[in-house]
């Protein structure tokens, strides 16, 4: 009975050391297979976090270099707005003293004789009048404008802005040429004759320094306008 028992005991003890070793591998499998999925999670994490890392970089690389070419713009655009504001400024003093000149021309049909006759004297000293001011005030801004232009404005100006200019500076030139080409025109639609001049005259020249000076003035103030949109933009 006692070597019966004792036969129970020790199986008990035997089937249970046995169960706490299956238990045991079990969680210690279970346990391994925890660890390497850790691992590899780990593993993982470390590789997304330096793809992040890298993508990161990449974007602080782009804003960097993109906030850089945003910063030289505006300094290019400073530089030419300064620029368009000296040349709009000197324009408008050419055009302010083509304006008192023409006050000069438009007196000169009212003056007449007593036969009706024009006062050639009086009309001669209103012309020379307002050549004084064509070949002194508005002459030396021009040349001012022509000097500005050629040191400064060429080096950063757009092509359309440095054709404006360039159209200013010929404007007697293109004036003229105009003049025939209508003239050629109106002969060949028969509504002039050979007999005929071309419209134009002196006085007509004087007159296209302020049409010249206006028009430059608009044009660049559209494309200065422009301009600054594209900056911006």
């Amino acid at each position: 009975m006692d070597i019966d028992i004792l036969s129970i005991i020790v199986t008990a003890i035997t089937a249970g050391f046995g169960a706490y070793l299956g238990s045991f591998w079990k969680k210690k499998g279970e346990m391994a297979a925890i660890e390497s999925n850790q691992s590899q999670l780990l593993e993982y994490a470390e590789k997304n976090q330096k793809v992040i890392g890298e993508v990161q970089a990449s974007f602080q690389r782009e804003s960097a270099d993109y906030q850089h070419e945003v910063w030289v713009k505006q300094q290019h655009w400073l530089t030419r707005k300064e620029l368009y504001m000296d040349v709009l400024d000197l324009l408008l003093a050419i055009r302010s003293d083509c304006i008192r000149a023409e006050k000069y021309l438009n007196e000169v049909p009212t003056w007449v004789t007593a036969d009706g006759e024009p006062d050639e004297k009086q009309q001669q000293y209103l012309i020379k009048e307002a050549e004084a001011i064509y070949n002194g005030p508005v002459e030396e801004k021009i040349v001012q404008l022509k000097e500005l232009v050629n040191r400064k404005c060429v080096l950063c100006f757009p092509d359309a802005a440095m054709q404006v200019l360039s159209d200013y500076f010929n404007a007697e030139s293109i004036r003229r040429k105009n003049a025939y080409r209508d003239f050629e025109r109106d002969l060949k639609q028969g509504r002039l004759s050979i007999y005929d001049s071309p419209h134009d005259g002196y006085e007509l020249s004087l007159y296209h320094n302020l049409e010249a000076a206006e028009l430059a003035y608009k044009n660049i103030t559209k494309i200065a306008r422009g301009d600054k949109k594209l900056t911006n933009a």
